[in-house]
């Protein structure tokens, strides 16, 4: 599997691919049991209906491996609306968002953006682990002030130890 990683995870990112995998049958009830949807309205949905049907939620905003700073922040920014969303329908409190810190930045090589969404600060923290660092703690400050949680994802083999000196200072 692990030699299929990379081209699938390539495969992910084309538009034609995605909606190909969403409309055919054979695939498109495996996508429907898994993704709540396209956009933040349709998570909130999803949240609703599952916690109707009394079960807990964890919410996880695909994507990993970002190679650049504007597509972390828009990650970042992604899972700040879903919590203000959620907490608009009342269902932020024990909701779980689940954060992958190579969506949010972590292996980005250098970073000299000054208006860096993720950084509270104003000045974009330089290296991939600073700045994910940065995008999981607005994530994390934003969930749990609302009465949530949030997990980080373990990735793969090549990110444990970052992950985890991430995890040990956040």
């Amino acid at each position: 599997m692990f030699l299929l990683r990379k081209p699938i995870l390539a495969l992910s990112a084309s538009a034609g691919v995605r909606d190909l995998t969403t409309k055919l049958p054979v695939t498109r009830s495996v996508v429907e049991r898994f993704v709540a949807g396209e956009d933040t309205s349709d998570a909130v949905e999803a949240v609703a209906h599952l916690r109707g049907a009394g079960l807990q939620v964890s919410l996880d905003h695909l994507g990993e491996n970002t190679t650049d700073a504007a597509s972390a922040d828009t990650t970042v920014r992604a899972y700040l609306s879903v919590v203000e969303e959620l907490t608009r329908a009342g269902l932020a409190a024990g909701t779980e968002l689940s954060v992958k810190l190579s969506a949010v930045g972590q292996s980005l090589k250098s970073v000299t953006s000054q208006s860096s969404s993720t950084n509270t600060a104003g000045t974009a923290p330089v290296g991939g682990p600073a700045y994910a660092l940065a995008g999981a703690r607005k994530i994390a400050d934003a969930a749990y002030a609302a009465g949530g949680r949030m997990t980080l994802d373990m990735e793969e083999s090549t990110t444990v130890d970052a992950t985890l000196q991430t995890l040990a200072v956040l």
